[in-house]
């Protein structure tokens, strides 16, 4: 019995185990699967910004002109008869009705000067009072008053028809918060010029050079003052060395000692100085500060270039090497060892191609895996000594032509060939998407040639964030963005 009743427990308990087996849950293989994702649809119009992630969009025919991000948000409703991109986050703005006049008459007065300086965001940062305005840099910019003029004295066409001159110029500085309120930024009147008084200016962190039609030089501080740096030129920095200390000449301030040159960069929303001294080897040292004397990059023994706003090309003094320098991570990020970084200027961010950085090491090409941070190498494109290796982002490509034939083909950043006989009409950014032309048919793909919408679109086109920006062939756009989806399959186990 005992034998008996031992045989039935173990035979029960291999059944409660076969049947926990059958109760656990499936096992699933992930597979990632692209998709596109429409995030504006059947707008009639769509400008996009250089640069940027910004858009300017016409909703509906003869509507009025807003604002969106290319992720389909609405930054600016379409209230503005016209909207243009000026630079550094500011936008010139047209509230007047948009109706149409004489080309041979004389624009009407309340049209000339109907436009406003407006944020990304939707603030109106001026009245709307103004024939044109331009943006100097992230905190000055100006606004020009405009009266009607003639082809042989002015100083603005809109249109090759009417010639318009300077009436009067106002100057403004950008102040983050007005005093007794929060949070809310505002333009500061720093002067109101004649023509005589501007020709022109230049902006150098919170100071900004003004020229007028003698070519004598002006310099007002953040707070209309006049500061006497001694400029000359527009290009007079009011920035320099003293005694090997790198100086505000305006107030003295000394913002570093020990340099003996100073260079001003101009980036999207600050200005920074590139300051550099010569040791006793004759080796150079850079460091990056900003205008207030806060270093970003300490003294150190390279050459700093390309300075973006999170990133600085840095090439070592000792071996003439090439790395790049992370303003968040606050260190290098490659090291200097490379002998070429490339940049892709219209990219949103300028190094980061959808997960790679291309280099060159040794004359060959790899890229830098930001996930993994390893080196790989690129493709070995070139079965031809004659081909011309070229790239957009981090998508090769290698051409050959012999006679009246072209062969161009393509490779993905892990060296798979994706596309052959066909041409890309425009590629911005990261090179993760491109617009290829199929025997005069374009469509948008990515680097694995894979594509992404419908043919049935008249026109294709790519935002600097890969966004696909599409025309239909009877009138309107859509726009759209590439997701990744994880697709899993359920696989369950059995007795």
């Amino acid at each position: 019995m005992k034998r008996i009743r031992r045989i039935r427990i173990v035979s029960l308990l291999l059944l409660c185990a076969a049947l926990a087996g059958m109760l656990q849950p499936a096992t699933a293989e992930s597979d990632v699967k692209l998709k596109t994702v429409p995030l504006l649809k059947n707008i009639y119009g769509v400008v996009p910004v250089n640069g940027t992630n910004l858009l300017i969009t016409q909703v509906e025919e003869k509507s009025k002109w807003g604002l969106h991000d290319t992720d389909g948000n609405v930054l600016i409703p379409a209230e503005y008869e016209s909207l243009s991109y000026l630079a550094y986050n500011y936008l010139n703005a047209d509230a007047y009705p948009n109706t149409t006049y004489n080309k041979h008459m004389p624009i009407p007065q309340e049209q000339l000067n109907s436009h406003a300086l407006v944020s990304i965001d939707g603030k109106v940062l001026t009245k709307y009072a103004y024939g044109n305005l331009v943006a100097f840099s992230s905190l000055w910019c100006a606004g020009w008053v405009l009266e009607q003029s003639t082809e042989e004295d002015y100083d603005y066409t809109p249109d090759k028809e009417h010639f318009l001159k300077i009436e009067r110029c106002d100057i403004f500085y950008r102040v983050d918060t007005q005093s007794g309120k929060s949070g809310e930024p505002y333009l500061r009147l720093i002067a109101s010029l004649s023509r005589d008084e501007y020709q022109g200016a230049l902006a150098h962190g919170d100071y900004l050079s003004v020229q007028d039609r003698k070519n004598a030089i002006t310099v007002y501080d953040q707070f209309g003052k006049q500061a006497d740096i001694g400029a000359t030129t527009l290009q007079s920095s009011p920035y320099g060395i003293k005694n090997w200390a790198l100086l505000n000449l305006a107030t003295g301030e000394m913002l570093m000692d020990g340099c003996s040159s100073v260079k001003e960069v101009q980036l999207t929303d600050e200005t920074v100085l590139i300051a550099a001294r010569t040791d006793f080897q004759g080796l150079k040292w850079n460091a990056l500060l900003s205008t207030k004397g806060e270093v970003i990059i300490p003294m150190w023994n390279v050459t700093i270039s390309n300075v973006y706003k999170d990133y600085a090309i840095m090439t070592s003094n000792v071996n003439g090497k090439k790395g790049l320098y992370s303003r968040v991570e606050k260190q290098l990020i490659l090291p200097c060892v490379y002998d070429k970084i490339y940049d892709n200027s219209t990219a949103l961010d300028p190094f980061d191609c959808n997960g790679y950085i291309c280099v060159v090491k040794d004359e060959e090409n790899y890229l830098y895996e930001t996930a993994s941070k390893k080196l790989l190498p690129a493709a070995k494109l070139a079965e031809d000594d004659e081909a011309v290796l070229s790239r957009y982002g981090a998508t090769f490509y290698s051409t050959v032509t012999k006679g009246k034939v072209t062969t161009t083909r393509f490779f993905s950043p892990d060296g798979v060939e994706t596309l052959k006989y066909c041409s890309i009409k425009k590629s911005r950014g990261s090179g993760y998407l491109l617009v290829a032309n199929f025997s005069g048919s374009y469509n948008a793909v990515n680097w694995y040639g894979k594509s992404m919408i419908p043919y049935d679109y008249s026109d294709v086109s790519l935002t600097d964030d890969d966004r696909i920006i599409v025309k239909k062939k009877v009138s309107g756009y859509d726009v759209y963005k590439v997701v990744e989806e994880v697709v899993e399959e359920a696989v369950s186990d059995s007795l």
